[in-house]
């Protein structure tokens, strides 16, 4: 049963430019557009901020083809649309506002308007929801640092007979923007990543207790990693957790690769060709919007996890050989690890901290690369 029900709840995720922003012209959902991801063994995210290194180079394939397609819907007697159990009038949308997203014998229901992409539900064999008001999916524009934020409450029908309302909450932010090396390792220099986080509450009454759905309370953690002159993501991460634990024990775990190679819309695709002609006729070094310091210039890093219980994993790479000391600082007990400085020539990087011994609380992770300095806060568990 525990099986049958994470299968539910993952049917529930939707399949979903300048740099450090994705846009409407470049970014928005078309239908004809089809896609070809991979699943791969899941990786930390990370940190977010600027100038992060993302190294998905050793994961390994689990899956090696999973077809997302995108499409109109066809309307009744040229009048209206049913997508799902919404009726929308043909008279009131323009053409290109409705898609559907079909993958996984699963079909997502779209809605581009005023700015904004929605998930109106999604019907599949063996469920269907339909959300009210539609979910916010992404703002056109979203640039980095920008969030937006919304409640819904959902009608659910689960294997053709029992009756679920749901309610919960959903952000959408840009939250970092840095390179990533892909699993085929190449490496992307101007990706912008956007963190969604999705919580579904089950609301039940008395006469829902009899049911084989047992109550739920969820967080789906969502992140999409964008590279300039692709439409759709070229990396996908997604983590549920169950709120009810007090250890928000980890329903499931997954991740995707989108191959930009197998990208097939981008032969009919003008505003996403015209970004990558201008891309190839720059050098692949990260984008800063001020760069002033060669630190920006050549230092990206990643850790994780956050919060840490015992190993704190960092990576980071040097576009430049560089001298590299890494600390970790308490403000009640200053400094309690040392990675003492060495020199390392360009590249990716890996270390360690053993974070076990550490009291629960804040610490700061610092880096100083040739004299100069950058870091994060750390969360000891």
């Amino acid at each position: 049963m525990k099986r049958v029900f994470s299968l539910f709840l993952f049917s529930l995720l939707p399949a979903v430019f300048v740099y450090g922003q994705i846009t409407y012209s470049n970014n928005h959902l078309r239908a004809g557009d089809e896609i070809v991801k991979q699943q791969v063994e899941y990786k930390d995210p990370g940190r977010q901020g600027e100038n992060v290194i993302w190294d998905f180079s050793q994961l390994k394939a689990i899956n090696d083809e999973y077809r997302l397609t995108y499409s109109a819907p066809v309307s009744w007697d040229d009048s209206l649309y049913v997508l799902g159990k919404d009726t929308i009038l043909v008279d009131d949308i323009s053409e290109g506002d409705l898609v559907i997203g079909t993958e996984h014998y699963t079909k997502y229901f779209y809605r581009h308007q005023k700015n904004m992409l929605r998930l109106l539900g999604f019907k599949n064999p063996v469920s269907q929801m339909h959300n009210m008001p539609a979910i916010p999916v992404v703002n056109y524009p979203l640039a980095y640092g920008q969030k937006i934020e919304d409640t819904y409450n959902s009608e659910s029908i689960y294997s053709g007979t029992e009756y679920m309302d749901i309610r919960g909450s959903v952000s959408v932010e840009g939250d970092a923007m840095g390179i990533m090396i892909l699993p085929n390792k190449d490496t992307l220099h101007h990706v912008f990543r956007i963190r969604t986080v999705q919580t579904m509450e089950r609301v039940l009454d008395s006469l829902d207790i009899a049911d084989s759905v047992p109550p739920f309370h969820t967080q789906i953690e969502t992140y999409r990693w964008y590279e300039k002159g692709y439409r759709y993501p070229i990396f996908e991460t997604v983590r549920n957790t169950n709120l009810l634990t007090q250890d928000k024990e980890v329903y499931f775990t997954t991740a995707f690769f989108y191959p930009p190679q197998e990208h097939y819309y981008l032969d009919t695709d003008d505003e996403n060709l015209a970004v990558l002609d201008s891309l190839d006729q720059q050098p692949n070094t990260p984008d800063t919007d001020n760069p002033i310091s060669w630190i920006e210039k050549n230092f990206s890093y990643n850790f994780f996890p956050n919060p840490v219980s015992t190993t704190l994993n960092i990576e980071y790479k040097l576009e430049e050989g560089a001298e590299i000391g890494i600390t970790l600082y308490s403000v009640t007990h200053g400094l309690v690890k040392d990675i003492p400085a060495r020199r390392k020539e360009a590249g990716v990087h890996t270390a360690t901290m053993d974070c076990s011994d550490l009291f629960p609380g804040s610490y700061a992770l610092k880096f100083i690369v040739n004299g100069e300095h950058t870091g994060s806060v750390v969360i000891k568990r």
